[in-house]
């Protein structure tokens, strides 16, 4: 890997002052130091590269940057992964938290790559990005390269209380997958133990807090109901808040009265009761919603009925078709009949 060098026409250099740090969002503890670790043996292969190829502006813009580097990693407010079963990088997160290569581009000057990035790649490696002009022009403004780049992205793994994908537990940063227990979604959670007399769950998806909740013989944060998210579970169709091949369903114009439906393909896809319907602001979209009823005591049938009228249509129409197919015989064969009731007449006389 070689480095990328523009020659700077000139070397004076402008070092942005760094935002006020946000609050450090809750995190796992081990995740936390393991990310942590991850940042300071980047910023070490960073100190002790060989730099004398570089510019004196470039060389002063890449000491900057790991000088805040260095700031970012004590704060240590990273990214989560609420996605993915494996660990992952994220540009940023659901909250807005910026990974350490996201964060350092829009410190210094590249907050519209940033942008770019979280909206068409968010989860893409910096190696799957070594071909952007804008990315690789940042870089060697600042006296990086690809490799050294990548090398400072880390991965993140789930926190307590976000669906671990995978159903293993090392998807976690708890290290612990477990299903929830009498839920009709089965879900299965990263979760951690608890002691039922202290307890110090933290808040899961959707802001909602989790409770110490005994499964089976250990007590761990749980949902205190439904898992978020999940098929039942009310929406907002701007927010996306439906998990999997959920969608948000919202009748009312309004869009504020959305509940996590299922997609459906085809209308055998959908459980006794309920039929296929478009959705309203997406209508290539279809999910599985209840039958609609005739409350004023009119027309409403079960999908039984609805199965038994279908046949007898079918019969119907097969009866009619045979008949049709039929009509022409009896024709001919009574035209014939004429035919051969005249000639005898005729011979007759």
């Amino acid at each position: 890997m070689f480095a990328l060098v523009i020659m700077i026409a000139s070397v004076g250099v402008v070092l942005p002052v760094a935002p006020a740090p946000a609050p450090a969002p809750s995190s796992g503890a081990a995740e936390q130091a393991r990310v942590r670790a991850h940042l300071a043996g980047a910023e070490a292969e960073l100190r002790t590269a060989d730099t004398s190829s570089l510019q004196p502006a470039q060389r002063a813009r890449r000491e900057a940057v790991i000088a805040e580097l260095a700031r970012y990693r004590e704060r240590g407010a990273f990214p989560r992964n609420l996605d993915f079963a494996e660990l992952t990088p994220y540009f940023i997160d659901d909250r807005g938290v910026r990974c350490a290569m996201a964060h350092l581009i829009e410190t210094f000057g590249g907050a519209p790559l940033v942008a770019r990035v979280a909206a068409t790649a968010n989860n893409a490696r910096v190696a799957e990005l070594a071909a952007d002009p804008e990315l690789l022009a940042w870089l060697d403004t600042h006296g990086m390269t690809v490799a050294e780049a990548a090398r400072v992205q880390p991965s993140y793994q789930n926190p307590v209380g976000v669906f671990c994908w995978g159903g293993v537990d090392d998807g976690c940063e708890s290290n612990l997958c477990v299903t929830a227990p009498g839920r009709p979604d089965s879900s299965r959670l990263c979760t951690m133990p608890c002691d039922p007399a202290a307890p110090k769950c933290p808040t899961g998806m959707q802001d909602v807090q989790m409770v110490c909740e005994q499964v089976g013989d250990r007590f761990l944060c749980m949902y205190p109901g439904q898992t978020p998210g999940t098929e039942g579970w009310p929406c907002d169709v701007p927010l996306n808040q439906c998990v999997g091949p959920l969608h948000c369903f919202d009748p009312g114009p309004d869009l504020g009265d959305g509940v996590c439906t299922r997609r459906c393909p085809w209308m055998g896809s959908c459980p006794e009761g309920d039929e296929c319907v478009p959705l309203p602001h997406a209508p290539e979209v279809g999910v599985c919603r209840p039958v609609a009823s005739d409350d004023g005591g009119g027309c409403a049938v079960s999908g039984e009925a609805r199965g038994a009228l279908a046949l007898v249509v079918v019969v119907v129409l097969l009866l009619l078709f045979q008949g049709r197919a039929r009509a022409p015989v009896r024709r001919r064969r009574r035209a014939a009949t004429s035919s051969c009731a005249g000639s005898s007449a005729r011979s007759t006389s």
